[in-house]
Formats: C-alpha cells, structure tokens, sequence
C-alpha cells in the first residue's frame, strides 16, 4: 500500500506539473478549452487520456465530471484528484453512465 501510495505521489506531481503546461492564460485553472487543445497539440497529455481510454469526444463528458463545482474551469488539483478516482474506478463503465445521465 505504501508503494502504491509513494507511486500516486509522483504521478500526482507530474500530473500537476503537466497541468501548468496546459493552463495556456496562466489562471492556476484548466478550462475545457485548453484540455481540448492538449488533445490536440500536446502528446503527453493525449497519451495519458488515451491510457484512460479519453478520447477528444469524450472530454466535454469527462470535464463536466471534472468539475464538480460547476464553475466551468477545474484547478490543477481537482483535476488531478478527479482523474485519479476516475482511473481507479471502471473508467469505461464511469463514462458511459455519464454519457446517460448528462445527454
């Protein structure tokens, strides 16, 4: 367990790392705007989606889940937490329960 948790702390901090990469107006926050554009023009970050099976059709589904406050912008760490319970849940069966619920 400990390994596990030592391993979610490096991700974690790469992940939020890669997070100010993508944050292209320097608000600290990630719209859904820059996500898709890092779908687009950013191979880390496409490869990371695509591990999850997060395509760029998915990402409108996936940011509203994202963005538990509805503010139409997630901060670094809410997008790390959130993607991280999202990995560690059946991301496929995740995905379609929200394409039912928010279509």
């Amino acid at each position: 367990l400990d390994e596990r948790a030592r391993e979610y702390e490096e991700i974690k901090g790469k992940l939020l790392k890669l997070c100010e990469e993508l944050d292209s107006d320097g608000s600290g926050d990630l719209s859904i705007e820059e996500l898709l554009h890092a779908m687009d023009y950013n191979p880390r970050f496409a490869q990371i989606m695509a591990l999850m099976d997060i395509g760029k059709d998915d990402m409108n589904i996936v940011f509203k889940f994202l963005d538990d406050d509805h503010s139409g912008t997630v901060s670094y760490k809410e997008f790390v937490d959130q993607l991280h319970k999202l990995r560690t849940q059946d991301t496929h069966t995740t995905l379609i329960f929200l394409k039912g619920h928010l279509n």
